[in-house]
């Protein structure tokens, strides 16, 4: 029943937030965001996830890279932390055994790249269009052996276009 009660206000959350990214009404708050705090934070959270759903099989690496200070970023740390949960939420749901990686690249350009790598089932080439879509996955024929509803990585889109970046997927 917490299971299943979870699942429907994680659903009901991805809904509401989908709903203000297309009216146009999601806001972003820009704060000082530092990044490795937040990967230290996020690498705890989703560890503790791993032995929860007991994917022993699994190794997470929160990779920060090597520099004299701290980055310290002005960017909204919801939108940062629910970015990085969705992909991270989505690696482990897609990855039996091996490692999920994740963290950021230091500037190059003034942009940072953020990511998350694993080494889960992939996404056919015709596929990776169309999983930053509402309610569409790679494989929908698997949908149920994988659950969701499509919106994890829609919400990451929208959420990314409205700080002025952009996500891909290479597989």
């Amino acid at each position: 029943i917490q299971s299943r009660s979870d699942d429907l206000m994680h659903l009901i959350n991805d809904i509401l937030d989908i709903s203000r990214i297309e009216s146009g009404n999601a806001t972003v708050i820009l704060e000082r965001v530092k990044l490795d705090q937040v990967i230290g934070e996020l690498e705890s959270v989703f560890s503790e996830r791993l032995k929860r759903v007991r994917k022993t099989d699994l190794v997470l690496r929160a990779e920060i890279p090597a520099s004299v200070t701290p980055l310290v970023i002005d960017t909204d740390p919801y939108i940062l932390r629910q970015v990085y949960s969705n992909l991270i939420d989505n690696a482990i749901k897609y990855t039996g055994r091996g490692e999920i990686r994740f963290g950021y690249h230091l500037p190059q350009n003034n942009r940072i790249t953020f990511y998350v790598s694993d080494t889960g089932i992939g996404i056919a080439p015709e596929n990776q269009a169309l999983i930053f879509e509402t309610f569409r996955q790679a494989d929908m024929k698997d949908s149920h052996k994988y659950g969701g509803a499509g919106l994890g990585l829609a919400i990451c889109r929208g959420s990314l276009v409205l700080l002025g970046g952009e996500i891909w997927v290479e597989s």
